[in-house]
């Protein structure tokens, strides 16, 4: 079999956050035994955002400023998947 490789693809997936897109992503491409990668996504209002915002980390508040070094938010936002 041989393999084709598709460069700076853009794929708008319906859903109800970043984070439930991404595993709905993570699926699809699941059933065609995909090789992928990704490292950015924009939301709506089309700001560029990190991936890693969207896996579980532990919270680094690295800065001092309150907002995790890693993903940028709050330690408590509900969007954040901070664990201990």
């Amino acid at each position: 079999m041989r393999e084709t490789t598709f460069n700076n693809i853009t794929i708008t997936v319906p859903a109800d956050s970043p984070k439930a897109a991404y595993a709905l992503l993570c699926q699809a491409l699941a059933t065609i035994e995909a090789e992928w990668k990704t490292d950015t996504y924009t939301e709506a209002e089309g700001e560029e955002l990190s991936t890693t915002k969207l896996f579980p980390h532990e919270y680094n508040d690295r800065s001092g400023d309150g907002y995790c070094f890693d993903c940028g938010l709050p330690k408590d936002h509900p969007e954040s998947d901070h664990h201990a």
